[in-house]
């Protein structure tokens, strides 16, 4: 059996108790810090994605506004199939009006509703969005009407818990 002596031991180098303590402490601190930020993160990936689906349905609403052939024969995509009368809302832009139609949560449409469904809290499967189609036409052009749509999200909960999105801008009438 070989003997090593005192002075030979600290040649070898390596951690004392104390210093290990500490590592382990400021690596816990520096875990605590970092986990704390996830839902920070989570929560801020959910409005950006929320803001982007909500951007994504006011412009299709819009484009459908704008490649109308005439002032009372528009049509907004209600429904996966334009085609058939039931996925699609005629709209007359020469009029006020005011459409609520209602997402699922890829943004694809799934019909329309009334106000009070769109003011309580819907309870429709699988709808995430909601958008309140405004159209007003403009008096000083008579070919123009101001479009404002208000996408809500999300629908389940009750409307003055929903984050709102608005998007306004001018359909020229045919």
């Amino acid at each position: 059996m070989r003997v090593v002596s005192a002075s030979r031991l600290k040649a070898w180098g390596g951690f004392s108790l104390i210093e290990v303590t500490l590592a382990l402490g400021v690596i816990a601190f520096a875990l605590v810090a970092i986990m704390g930020l996830f839902p920070v993160a989570m929560k801020s990936a959910t409005e950006s994605q929320r803001e982007t689906r909500a951007t994504f349905i006011a412009q299709s609403i819009l484009a459908d506004l704008g490649s109308g052939s005439s002032t009372t024969n528009t049509f907004i995509a209600i429904g996966t199939n334009f085609q058939l009368p039931t996925g699609r809302l005629s709209v007359n832009l020469s009029t006020n009006g005011t459409n609520f139609i209602i997402f699922s949560e890829e943004g694809v449409p799934m019909g329309s509703i009334t106000d009070n469904e769109f003011l309580g809290s819907i309870s429709t499967v699988g709808t995430a969005y909601g958008a309140k189609v405004m159209i007003n036409p403009l008096s000083a052009y008579t070919n123009r009407s101001r479009v404002e749509v208000q996408v809500e999200a999300p629908l389940g909960a009750v409307s003055t818990n929903r984050t709102k999105y608005n998007f306004v801008t001018e359909v020229r009438n045919r």
